[in-house]
């Protein structure tokens, strides 16, 4: 009777411990589904920075519409020791806060005028 007992609570612990494991695989599921999401997302906005004008020197931040309406982007273009190149870093971020983002950096050349 009493290996029975011991049995159950072996049992019962090593449950415990698969539920607890199978709650942060769901948790770090849903992370990299953000986090793949936030990527795409800035990999959006940069493509837009290096198909259009040459970008002026400052930082700008806005919402991303509709569906990813909890992400969030800020752009900073930076002087870089080359005139004719500017460094642009895009920056998504998401609700709730944490500390977790998505960085992508890019160079950009100034386009030569074509005669």
């Amino acid at each position: 009777m009493l290996e029975i007992m011991v049995a159950l609570a072996i049992i019962g612990v090593a449950f415990v411990a698969l539920l607890g494991l199978r709650n942060r695989d769901i948790v770090l599921h849903e992370l990299g589904r953000t986090m793949i999401e936030a990527t795409a997302l800035a990999q959006q906005r940069m493509g837009e920075v290096l198909v259009g004008a040459y970008p002026d020197v400052g930082t700008s931040e806005g919402r991303f519409e509709d569906e990813q309406s909890r992400f969030a982007w800020r752009q900073e273009v930076q002087q870089t020791p080359f005139e004719f190149v500017r460094e642009v870093r895009v920056t998504v971020t998401w609700d709730p806060p944490r500390d977790e983002r998505v960085d992508l950096v890019s160079y950009v050349f100034q386009r030569s005028a074509q005669p």
